[in-house]
Protein backbone atom coordinates (compact mmCIF):
# COMPACT_ATOMS: atom_id res chain seq x y z
CA UNK A 1 0.00 0.00 0.00
CA UNK A 2 1.34 3.63 -0.79
CA UNK A 3 1.81 5.72 1.64
CA UNK A 4 -1.12 6.74 3.47
CA UNK A 5 -2.44 10.42 4.77
CA UNK A 6 -5.44 11.16 6.61
CA UNK A 7 -6.48 14.72 7.92
CA UNK A 8 -9.20 16.01 10.08
CA UNK A 9 -10.47 19.19 10.11
CA UNK A 10 -13.08 20.76 12.61
CA UNK A 11 -14.78 24.24 11.49
CA UNK A 12 -17.35 26.38 11.30
CA UNK A 13 -17.43 27.13 7.90
CA UNK A 14 -20.51 29.59 6.44
CA UNK A 15 -23.26 29.15 9.60
CA UNK A 16 -23.88 25.99 11.47
CA UNK A 17 -24.57 23.02 9.25
CA UNK A 18 -20.48 22.35 7.90
CA UNK A 19 -19.06 20.84 10.75
CA UNK A 20 -16.33 18.12 9.79
CA UNK A 21 -14.65 17.30 6.65
CA UNK A 22 -12.50 14.26 6.50
CA UNK A 23 -9.38 14.32 3.61
CA UNK A 24 -8.02 10.96 3.11
CA UNK A 25 -5.03 11.06 0.55
CA UNK A 26 -2.83 8.35 -1.37
CA UNK A 27 -4.56 5.44 -0.51
CA UNK A 28 -5.59 2.51 -2.70
CA UNK A 29 -7.07 -0.67 -2.66
CA UNK A 30 -8.63 -2.64 -4.86
CA UNK A 31 -11.63 -5.30 -4.64
CA UNK A 32 -12.51 -7.99 -6.84
CA UNK A 33 -9.72 -6.81 -9.55
CA UNK A 34 -11.36 -3.47 -9.40
CA UNK A 35 -9.65 -0.64 -7.83
CA UNK A 36 -11.56 1.29 -5.00
CA UNK A 37 -11.16 5.17 -5.05
CA UNK A 38 -9.47 6.07 -1.75
CA UNK A 39 -8.60 9.01 -2.83
CA UNK A 40 -11.69 11.75 -1.59
CA UNK A 41 -13.21 14.45 0.36
CA UNK A 42 -16.37 13.72 2.37
CA UNK A 43 -17.94 16.54 4.06
CA UNK A 44 -20.99 15.99 6.91
CA UNK A 45 -23.65 18.72 7.59
CA UNK A 46 -25.93 18.95 10.43
CA UNK A 47 -29.03 17.65 9.79
CA UNK A 48 -31.75 16.03 11.75
CA UNK A 49 -33.93 13.56 10.92
CA UNK A 50 -37.30 12.37 12.11
CA UNK A 51 -38.86 9.25 11.25
CA UNK A 52 -41.71 7.31 12.14
CA UNK A 53 -45.41 7.84 13.76
CA UNK A 54 -45.67 11.55 15.09
CA UNK A 55 -42.02 12.50 13.50
CA UNK A 56 -44.14 16.01 12.97
CA UNK A 57 -44.31 16.62 16.58
CA UNK A 58 -41.05 17.29 17.14
CA UNK A 59 -41.19 20.32 14.82
CA UNK A 60 -42.12 22.79 17.23
CA UNK A 61 -38.73 22.14 19.64
CA UNK A 62 -36.55 22.21 16.44
CA UNK A 63 -37.98 25.41 15.80
CA UNK A 64 -37.18 26.50 19.27
CA UNK A 65 -33.34 25.15 18.66
CA UNK A 66 -33.29 27.62 16.10
CA UNK A 67 -34.50 30.54 17.49
CA UNK A 68 -37.44 30.13 15.21
CA UNK A 69 -40.21 32.54 16.36
CA UNK A 70 -42.34 33.62 13.31
CA UNK A 71 -41.60 30.35 10.63
CA UNK A 72 -43.42 30.45 7.47
CA UNK A 73 -44.79 27.47 5.66
CA UNK A 74 -44.24 27.08 2.08
CA UNK A 75 -46.34 24.40 0.20
CA UNK A 76 -48.32 23.53 -3.03
CA UNK A 77 -52.25 24.18 -3.58
CA UNK A 78 -52.92 20.44 -3.48
CA UNK A 79 -51.08 19.95 -0.34
CA UNK A 80 -53.06 22.90 1.29
CA UNK A 81 -56.48 22.86 -0.14
CA UNK A 82 -57.39 18.89 -0.48
CA UNK A 83 -55.30 17.52 2.50
CA UNK A 84 -55.57 18.37 6.08
CA UNK A 85 -51.68 18.51 6.61
CA UNK A 86 -51.49 22.66 6.37
CA UNK A 87 -54.24 22.92 9.03
CA UNK A 88 -52.87 20.16 11.10
CA UNK A 89 -49.37 22.16 10.94
CA UNK A 90 -51.12 25.69 12.21
CA UNK A 91 -52.47 23.74 15.00
CA UNK A 92 -49.33 22.06 15.56
CA UNK A 93 -47.56 24.97 15.66
CA UNK A 94 -49.74 27.96 17.16
CA UNK A 95 -47.90 31.07 17.20
CA UNK A 96 -45.29 30.31 15.60
CA UNK A 97 -46.80 30.18 12.48
CA UNK A 98 -46.61 33.44 10.53
CA UNK A 99 -47.91 32.54 7.41
CA UNK A 100 -48.68 30.30 4.16
CA UNK A 101 -47.63 30.61 1.21
CA UNK A 102 -49.75 28.18 -0.95
CA UNK A 103 -48.42 28.53 -4.72
CA UNK A 104 -45.49 26.40 -4.98
CA UNK A 105 -45.56 25.42 -8.62
CA UNK A 106 -44.27 21.95 -9.71
CA UNK A 107 -41.49 23.02 -10.27
CA UNK A 108 -39.76 26.02 -9.34
CA UNK A 109 -40.20 28.82 -11.15
CA UNK A 110 -39.24 33.00 -10.50
CA UNK A 111 -42.55 34.46 -10.44
CA UNK A 112 -43.56 31.61 -7.72
CA UNK A 113 -39.98 32.27 -5.53
CA UNK A 114 -40.02 35.82 -5.68
CA UNK A 115 -43.81 35.41 -4.46
CA UNK A 116 -42.67 33.29 -1.94
CA UNK A 117 -39.79 35.39 -0.58
CA UNK A 118 -42.82 38.23 -0.46
CA UNK A 119 -44.73 36.88 1.78
CA UNK A 120 -42.27 35.74 3.83
CA UNK A 121 -40.86 39.24 4.30
CA UNK A 122 -44.29 40.48 4.51
CA UNK A 123 -45.20 38.54 7.68
CA UNK A 124 -41.61 38.63 9.39
CA UNK A 125 -40.86 35.19 8.89
CA UNK A 126 -37.30 33.98 10.65
CA UNK A 127 -37.48 30.35 9.61
CA UNK A 128 -38.99 28.53 6.54
CA UNK A 129 -40.99 25.02 6.45
CA UNK A 130 -41.31 23.41 2.94
CA UNK A 131 -44.15 21.20 2.84
CA UNK A 132 -44.03 18.92 0.08
CA UNK A 133 -41.65 17.13 -2.41
CA UNK A 134 -38.72 18.17 -5.04
CA UNK A 135 -40.11 21.96 -6.31
CA UNK A 136 -40.74 23.38 -2.77
CA UNK A 137 -37.93 22.17 -1.31
CA UNK A 138 -36.31 24.10 -3.94
CA UNK A 139 -38.12 27.11 -3.81
CA UNK A 140 -37.67 27.37 -0.43
CA UNK A 141 -33.98 27.66 -0.43
CA UNK A 142 -34.58 30.11 -3.44
CA UNK A 143 -36.94 31.87 -1.67
CA UNK A 144 -34.11 32.27 1.15
CA UNK A 145 -31.67 33.10 -1.20
CA UNK A 146 -33.52 36.03 -2.67
CA UNK A 147 -34.50 36.68 1.14
CA UNK A 148 -30.68 37.31 2.24
CA UNK A 149 -28.74 38.06 -1.34
CA UNK A 150 -28.98 42.31 -2.20
CA UNK A 151 -26.71 42.02 -5.49
CA UNK A 152 -29.40 41.43 -9.07
CA UNK A 153 -30.54 38.40 -9.64
CA UNK A 154 -28.41 38.12 -12.68
CA UNK A 155 -25.00 38.54 -9.84
CA UNK A 156 -26.51 35.30 -7.97
CA UNK A 157 -26.81 32.16 -10.91
CA UNK A 158 -24.36 30.25 -12.57
CA UNK A 159 -22.75 31.87 -15.61
CA UNK A 160 -21.77 29.72 -18.40
CA UNK A 161 -19.08 30.36 -20.62
CA UNK A 162 -18.31 29.08 -24.21
CA UNK A 163 -14.49 29.09 -23.03
CA UNK A 164 -14.76 26.80 -19.92
CA UNK A 165 -16.36 25.71 -16.55
CA UNK A 166 -19.69 27.17 -15.76
CA UNK A 167 -19.18 29.38 -12.58
CA UNK A 168 -21.54 29.63 -9.14
CA UNK A 169 -20.86 32.91 -7.58
CA UNK A 170 -20.22 32.63 -3.63
CA UNK A 171 -23.50 33.80 -1.75
CA UNK A 172 -22.31 34.78 1.43
CA UNK A 173 -25.15 36.47 3.36
CA UNK A 174 -26.66 34.46 5.91
CA UNK A 175 -30.02 32.20 5.15
CA UNK A 176 -33.03 31.56 6.80
CA UNK A 177 -33.25 28.34 8.61
CA UNK A 178 -35.47 25.65 6.48
CA UNK A 179 -36.92 22.58 8.14
CA UNK A 180 -38.45 20.05 5.30
CA UNK A 181 -41.36 18.00 5.92
CA UNK A 182 -41.62 15.33 2.68
CA UNK A 183 -45.05 14.49 1.41
CA UNK A 184 -43.19 12.62 -1.35
CA UNK A 185 -39.48 11.18 -1.51
CA UNK A 186 -37.02 12.82 -3.24
CA UNK A 187 -33.42 13.68 -3.64
CA UNK A 188 -34.06 17.48 -3.28
CA UNK A 189 -34.13 17.34 0.73
CA UNK A 190 -30.96 17.61 1.68
CA UNK A 191 -29.36 19.98 -0.89
CA UNK A 192 -27.43 23.08 -1.36
CA UNK A 193 -28.03 23.34 -5.45
CA UNK A 194 -31.64 24.84 -6.65
CA UNK A 195 -32.84 25.95 -9.59
CA UNK A 196 -35.71 27.55 -11.43
CA UNK A 197 -37.16 28.22 -14.62
CA UNK A 198 -36.79 32.44 -15.73
CA UNK A 199 -40.37 33.82 -16.82
CA UNK A 200 -40.21 32.51 -20.58
CA UNK A 201 -39.36 29.07 -19.48
CA UNK A 202 -36.18 28.64 -21.94
CA UNK A 203 -33.53 28.46 -19.34
CA UNK A 204 -32.92 27.79 -15.60
CA UNK A 205 -31.42 29.69 -12.97
CA UNK A 206 -28.81 27.61 -11.11
CA UNK A 207 -28.10 28.64 -7.86
CA UNK A 208 -25.70 27.25 -4.54
CA UNK A 209 -25.13 28.21 -1.10
CA UNK A 210 -24.94 25.56 1.77
CA UNK A 211 -25.88 27.41 3.96
CA UNK A 212 -29.76 26.88 2.44
CA UNK A 213 -29.19 23.15 3.35
CA UNK A 214 -32.05 21.82 6.23
CA UNK A 215 -31.82 22.08 9.69
CA UNK A 216 -34.03 19.54 9.85
CA UNK A 217 -35.79 16.96 7.72
CA UNK A 218 -39.03 15.21 8.77
CA UNK A 219 -40.85 11.84 7.07
CA UNK A 220 -43.66 10.93 8.79
CA UNK A 221 -46.48 8.94 7.46
CA UNK A 222 -49.45 11.62 8.08
CA UNK A 223 -47.69 14.15 5.30
CA UNK A 224 -46.36 10.65 2.91
CA UNK A 225 -49.72 9.26 2.93
CA UNK A 226 -50.61 12.79 1.50
CA UNK A 227 -49.31 11.84 -2.20
CA UNK A 228 -51.94 10.14 -4.15
CA UNK A 229 -50.39 6.99 -5.70
CA UNK A 230 -49.97 8.17 -9.38
CA UNK A 231 -47.67 11.04 -7.74
CA UNK A 232 -45.90 8.53 -5.52
CA UNK A 233 -45.19 5.90 -8.02
CA UNK A 234 -43.44 8.95 -10.14
CA UNK A 235 -41.32 10.02 -7.29
CA UNK A 236 -40.23 6.74 -6.67
CA UNK A 237 -38.99 6.20 -9.62
CA UNK A 238 -37.18 9.24 -9.88
CA UNK A 239 -35.57 7.70 -6.44
CA UNK A 240 -35.06 4.56 -7.57
CA UNK A 241 -33.74 5.53 -10.97
CA UNK A 242 -30.96 7.62 -9.14
CA UNK A 243 -29.87 4.97 -6.91
CA UNK A 244 -29.33 2.31 -10.43
CA UNK A 245 -27.64 4.65 -12.11
CA UNK A 246 -25.03 5.58 -8.94
CA UNK A 247 -24.89 1.16 -8.84
CA UNK A 248 -22.59 0.68 -11.62
CA UNK A 249 -20.38 2.90 -10.36
CA UNK A 250 -20.24 1.26 -6.55
CA UNK A 251 -16.73 -0.88 -7.69
CA UNK A 252 -14.59 1.48 -8.32
CA UNK A 253 -16.55 4.25 -5.77
CA UNK A 254 -14.52 5.49 -2.58
CA UNK A 255 -16.05 3.51 0.65
CA UNK A 256 -18.15 5.53 1.61
CA UNK A 257 -19.92 6.56 -1.33
CA UNK A 258 -20.05 2.63 -2.18
CA UNK A 259 -21.89 1.42 1.21
CA UNK A 260 -24.23 5.10 0.81
CA UNK A 261 -25.49 3.52 -2.62
CA UNK A 262 -25.85 0.00 -2.25
CA UNK A 263 -28.25 0.57 0.48
CA UNK A 264 -30.20 3.51 -1.75
CA UNK A 265 -30.53 1.07 -4.21
CA UNK A 266 -31.75 -1.82 -1.62
CA UNK A 267 -33.87 0.43 0.21
CA UNK A 268 -35.48 1.39 -3.07
CA UNK A 269 -36.00 -1.67 -4.92
CA UNK A 270 -37.60 -3.19 -2.18
CA UNK A 271 -40.26 -0.15 -1.91
CA UNK A 272 -40.77 0.52 -5.30
CA UNK A 273 -43.39 -1.80 -6.17
CA UNK A 274 -45.47 -1.10 -3.10
CA UNK A 275 -45.11 2.82 -2.94
CA UNK A 276 -49.05 2.59 -4.64
CA UNK A 277 -50.54 1.24 -1.86
CA UNK A 278 -51.85 4.52 0.59
CA UNK A 279 -51.54 2.40 3.41
CA UNK A 280 -47.56 1.39 3.05
CA UNK A 281 -45.60 3.35 5.52
CA UNK A 282 -42.97 1.36 5.43
CA UNK A 283 -42.40 1.87 1.61
CA UNK A 284 -43.03 5.18 1.85
CA UNK A 285 -40.40 6.15 4.20
CA UNK A 286 -37.71 3.23 2.81
CA UNK A 287 -38.10 6.06 -0.10
CA UNK A 288 -37.12 8.47 1.34
CA UNK A 289 -33.99 7.29 3.08
CA UNK A 290 -33.16 5.77 -0.52
CA UNK A 291 -33.56 9.19 -1.26
CA UNK A 292 -31.20 10.63 1.48
CA UNK A 293 -28.73 8.48 0.90
CA UNK A 294 -28.41 9.61 -2.74
CA UNK A 295 -27.94 13.37 -1.05
CA UNK A 296 -24.90 11.48 1.60
CA UNK A 297 -23.23 9.87 -1.87
CA UNK A 298 -22.91 13.07 -2.98
CA UNK A 299 -21.23 14.71 0.35
CA UNK A 300 -19.17 11.54 1.00
CA UNK A 301 -17.51 12.49 -2.04
CA UNK A 302 -19.07 10.01 -5.10
CA UNK A 303 -19.53 12.57 -7.46
CA UNK A 304 -22.71 10.61 -9.16
CA UNK A 305 -22.65 12.21 -13.02
CA UNK A 306 -19.12 11.09 -13.50
CA UNK A 307 -20.13 7.24 -13.03
CA UNK A 308 -21.15 6.71 -16.55
CA UNK A 309 -22.46 8.66 -19.67
CA UNK A 310 -25.33 7.41 -19.31
CA UNK A 311 -25.99 8.96 -16.53
CA UNK A 312 -25.02 12.32 -17.23
CA UNK A 313 -27.07 12.01 -20.61
CA UNK A 314 -30.33 11.44 -19.23
CA UNK A 315 -30.23 13.39 -16.26
CA UNK A 316 -29.57 16.80 -18.95
CA UNK A 317 -32.11 15.81 -21.35
CA UNK A 318 -34.83 15.18 -18.81
CA UNK A 319 -34.17 18.40 -16.94
CA UNK A 320 -34.78 20.26 -19.80
CA UNK A 321 -37.72 18.11 -20.56
CA UNK A 322 -39.66 18.66 -17.53
CA UNK A 323 -38.54 22.35 -16.30
CA UNK A 324 -40.38 23.59 -20.21
CA UNK A 325 -43.12 21.65 -19.23
CA UNK A 326 -44.19 21.60 -15.33
CA UNK A 327 -47.16 18.94 -16.13
CA UNK A 328 -44.58 16.55 -16.54
CA UNK A 329 -43.05 13.81 -14.14
CA UNK A 330 -39.07 13.56 -13.90
CA UNK A 331 -39.75 10.00 -13.45
CA UNK A 332 -41.05 8.38 -16.27
CA UNK A 333 -39.04 10.61 -18.25
CA UNK A 334 -35.92 9.42 -16.98
CA UNK A 335 -37.20 5.96 -17.72
CA UNK A 336 -37.79 7.03 -21.20
CA UNK A 337 -34.41 8.01 -21.91
CA UNK A 338 -32.56 5.30 -20.51
CA UNK A 339 -32.44 2.31 -22.70
CA UNK A 340 -32.09 5.08 -25.88
CA UNK A 341 -29.39 6.49 -24.19
CA UNK A 342 -27.49 2.95 -22.92
CA UNK A 343 -27.81 2.36 -27.03
CA UNK A 344 -25.81 5.30 -28.23
CA UNK A 345 -23.63 5.75 -25.13
CA UNK A 346 -23.06 2.35 -23.60
CA UNK A 347 -19.39 1.30 -25.17
CA UNK A 348 -17.96 4.67 -23.14
CA UNK A 349 -18.34 2.75 -19.59
CA UNK A 350 -19.46 -1.00 -20.34
CA UNK A 351 -18.07 -2.41 -16.94
CA UNK A 352 -19.99 -0.15 -14.96
CA UNK A 353 -23.45 -0.82 -17.20
CA UNK A 354 -22.82 -4.33 -16.80
CA UNK A 355 -22.52 -4.06 -12.81
CA UNK A 356 -26.07 -2.14 -13.17
CA UNK A 357 -27.79 -4.61 -15.48
CA UNK A 358 -26.69 -7.44 -13.27
CA UNK A 359 -28.14 -5.59 -9.96
CA UNK A 360 -31.59 -5.63 -11.74
CA UNK A 361 -32.07 -9.36 -11.11
CA UNK A 362 -33.25 -10.22 -15.22
CA UNK A 363 -29.97 -11.64 -16.19
CA UNK A 364 -26.95 -14.21 -15.25
CA UNK A 365 -23.71 -13.41 -13.46
CA UNK A 366 -22.35 -14.87 -16.89
CA UNK A 367 -24.71 -12.56 -19.37
CA UNK A 368 -24.17 -9.92 -17.53
CA UNK A 369 -20.56 -10.23 -17.85
CA UNK A 370 -20.38 -9.85 -21.72
CA UNK A 371 -23.67 -8.20 -22.09
CA UNK A 372 -23.52 -6.03 -24.94
CA UNK A 373 -25.41 -2.76 -24.89
CA UNK A 374 -28.62 -3.93 -26.93
CA UNK A 375 -28.30 -6.35 -24.20
CA UNK A 376 -28.72 -4.16 -21.15
CA UNK A 377 -30.99 -1.74 -22.91
CA UNK A 378 -33.57 -4.34 -23.36
CA UNK A 379 -32.55 -5.37 -19.73
CA UNK A 380 -33.87 -2.08 -18.34
CA UNK A 381 -36.72 -2.37 -21.01
CA UNK A 382 -37.80 -5.71 -19.11
CA UNK A 383 -37.47 -4.21 -15.27
CA UNK A 384 -39.61 -1.41 -15.95
CA UNK A 385 -42.14 -2.75 -17.90
CA UNK A 386 -42.52 -5.17 -14.55
CA UNK A 387 -43.11 -1.73 -12.64
CA UNK A 388 -45.46 -0.83 -15.08
CA UNK A 389 -43.51 1.99 -16.76
CA UNK A 390 -43.54 1.45 -20.69
CA UNK A 391 -44.10 4.96 -21.90
CA UNK A 392 -42.33 6.48 -24.66
CA UNK A 393 -41.58 10.65 -24.68
CA UNK A 394 -44.75 11.19 -27.13
CA UNK A 395 -46.72 8.83 -24.95
CA UNK A 396 -45.92 11.13 -21.83
CA UNK A 397 -46.58 15.06 -23.97
CA UNK A 398 -43.27 15.85 -25.26
CA UNK A 399 -44.13 17.00 -28.98
CA UNK A 400 -41.35 16.18 -31.30
CA UNK A 401 -40.92 19.52 -32.82
CA UNK A 402 -39.51 20.08 -29.15
CA UNK A 403 -36.45 18.12 -29.49
CA UNK A 404 -34.21 20.35 -30.64
CA UNK A 405 -34.71 22.95 -27.67
CA UNK A 406 -34.89 20.44 -25.05
CA UNK A 407 -31.08 18.90 -26.97
CA UNK A 408 -29.60 22.82 -26.32
CA UNK A 409 -31.52 23.21 -23.19
CA UNK A 410 -29.06 20.02 -21.82
CA UNK A 411 -26.19 21.39 -23.10
CA UNK A 412 -26.33 24.52 -20.30
CA UNK A 413 -27.28 22.03 -17.50
CA UNK A 414 -24.06 22.38 -15.01
CA UNK A 415 -25.48 19.76 -12.59
CA UNK A 416 -25.07 17.08 -14.78
CA UNK A 417 -22.13 18.56 -17.31
CA UNK A 418 -19.44 20.93 -15.03
CA UNK A 419 -16.84 20.06 -17.46
CA UNK A 420 -18.78 20.78 -20.97
CA UNK A 421 -18.37 17.58 -22.61
CA UNK A 422 -21.58 16.95 -23.81
CA UNK A 423 -21.04 20.32 -26.29
CA UNK A 424 -19.70 18.00 -28.30
CA UNK A 425 -22.40 14.95 -28.52
CA UNK A 426 -24.77 16.85 -30.14
CA UNK A 427 -25.78 14.38 -32.87
CA UNK A 428 -25.63 11.46 -30.46
CA UNK A 429 -28.21 13.28 -28.13
CA UNK A 430 -30.35 13.80 -31.40
CA UNK A 431 -30.14 10.18 -31.67
CA UNK A 432 -30.96 9.61 -28.18
CA UNK A 433 -33.87 11.86 -28.21
CA UNK A 434 -35.43 10.70 -31.47
CA UNK A 435 -35.01 6.98 -30.34
CA UNK A 436 -36.98 8.01 -26.82
CA UNK A 437 -39.85 9.85 -28.37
Amino acid sequence: MARRSIRSVDRPSHQRYWTHRLVVTSVRATTNGVEMQLNFRANSHRCRIYSGDNALASLPAELTRSGIRRAAILCGNSVAKRTGLISALRDLLGESCAGVFDQAGRHATLESVQAAAALVRDVDGDGLIAVGAGSVMMSARLAAILLAERAPLHTLVTTYREDGPAVSPRLDAPKLPIFNVLTAPTNAQNRGGSAMRDPDGERRLEMFDPKTRPAAIFWDPQALRTAPPRLMKAAGLTVFWWSLMTLGGVASANPLSCADRRQSFDLALQALPRLTDEHDDEARIAMCAAAFLQNRDEDDGGQPFEVHWVFKVCYALASGIFTKDEGIDPGPVYVALTAPAIEHFAERNLAQLRSMCLALGNVTPLEASAATPERIARSVREFFAGVGETRRLRDLGVAREALPAIRDFALRNYNADRGRQLRGEVARLDETLGAAW
